[in-house]
């Protein structure tokens, strides 16, 4: 797998997140559909899928989506830590740790 394929699928973790934001803030308006948040948000998910379709030409889809849910989960963690007000006690940080440590493919294995 290389470096290219790895950081499109970042990138396209973090136009979901970001994709995910914008919609949280439309739902929060008078008029949920129609405000520039919910436009921007589905132009964001919107370029995820050219994102998905380029990931696929290089990897297999079982690799895009452990990668792929593993960084989105870590990146929504941040965003409700860093922007919203929720904490990070100690399950939760178990909790994220487990998440890098059991969905990983990329990890080193012992034989």
């Amino acid at each position: 797998m290389s470096l290219a394929s790895l950081t499109l699928v970042a990138a396209m973790a973090l136009l979901t997140v970001g994709g995910d934001y914008l919609l949280k803030l439309a739902s929060l308006q008078a008029h949920v559909f129609r405000n520039g948040y919910f436009l921007a948000g589905a132009c964001l998910y919107a370029a995820g899928a050219f994102g998905w379709t380029l990931a696929f030409r290089s990897m297999k889809m079982a690799s895009v989506g452990a990668l792929y849910s593993t960084v989105t989960v870590l990146l929504l963690v941040t965003l409700g830590c860093c922007v919203a007000p929720e904490s990070m006690d100690g399950p939760r940080r178990r909790a994220c740790v487990t998440t890098i440590d059991r969905r990983s493919p990329y990890r080193s294995r012992a034989p």
